[in-house]
């Protein structure tokens, strides 16, 4: 009991202070901008209106805007929205005003002129929103002490707009022990963090497979997995990431070693 025990609670005392701050940052901010206009492009993840004055403005959906289950083209809106710290808007609410009008058979509707900057920028938020991410991960680990990289994949959101799965593998080599792992983790962000917030906490968990070799290098240089031992472990993870992609994360692995692992990582 006593080796799950400390990682845990060294785990959870060094993220409160992250955790806190974060929370801090669910102050509603004042700045908000309302814009009418017609939907001319329309994604999972981004929404483009073409205001009356012929401007085109690209918004950027968050799991917290509310908005109408569709929005064909050539619906006009009301877009209420917040800049985030990148200098993307934020919709936060979207209302229809007057909807599309009725298509007729046969005809095709008129592409519209999107300049080639917004469309660029809808790119951007589109592959950094996209459902299926692989990234690679750097790290040191304790007890025993390794130096740790891999690469991951992230699938979401599943079963809740906020539950992701973030399978990896990971290698680490030290002094004494090298390893080989396969982690199954699944993470989750909790509604404290405002949408506009640079950076959102997530904590999860899952299992590890991992296979370890432990001794001093001899004359042998054939590589055998005959010379791994196997165990199964528990993982328990939190940490912070950016809507870009990159995370700093700290994980504590129960009934396994090593202990406890710091990584920095990104996701394309």
């Amino acid at each position: 009991m006593t080796r799950m025990t400390r990682p845990i609670l060294a785990l959870l005392f060094l993220l409160t202070i992250p955790a806190a701050a974060l929370a801090q940052t669910q102050t509603p901010r004042p700045d908000q901008t309302t814009d009418e206009g017609s939907v001319v492009s329309v994604s999972r993840s981004t929404l483009v209106v073409k205001t009356a004055s012929g401007d085109y403005k690209l918004f950027e959906f968050t799991p917290n805007t509310n908005k109408p289950k569709t929005l064909p083209l050539g619906t006009v809106v009301v877009v209420t929205a917040v800049p985030s710290e990148a200098g993307q808007m934020l919709a936060t609410q979207v209302a229809v005003v007057t909807p599309a009008p009725a298509a007729t058979p046969g005809a095709k509707a008129p592409e519209e002129n999107i300049p080639p900057s917004v469309r660029r920028a809808e790119s951007s938020i589109k592959r950094q929103t996209s459902k299926y991410r692989i990234g690679v991960r750097a790290g040191a680990a304790l007890a025993p002490e390794l130096v740790v990289f891999g690469v991951h994949g992230q699938l979401g959101p599943i079963f809740n707009r906020n539950f992701y799965a973030r399978p990896n593998l990971e290698f680490a080599f030290g002094e004494v022990t090298d390893l080989f792992a396969i982690n199954l983790d699944f993470i989750y962000r909790p509604p404290i963090t405002n949408a506009q917030a640079k950076w959102a906490f997530y904590f999860g968990g899952g299992v590890a497979f991992k296979f370890i070799k432990q001794g001093f290098d001899d004359t042998d240089d054939d590589f055998s997995f005959d010379d791994f031992e196997y165990e199964t472990g528990l993982n328990i993870l939190a940490g912070i990431q950016q809507k870009s992609g990159m995370f700093l994360e700290l994980r504590t692995t129960a009934y396994a070693v090593p202990t406890v692992t710091f990584l920095v990582g990104i996701s394309f």
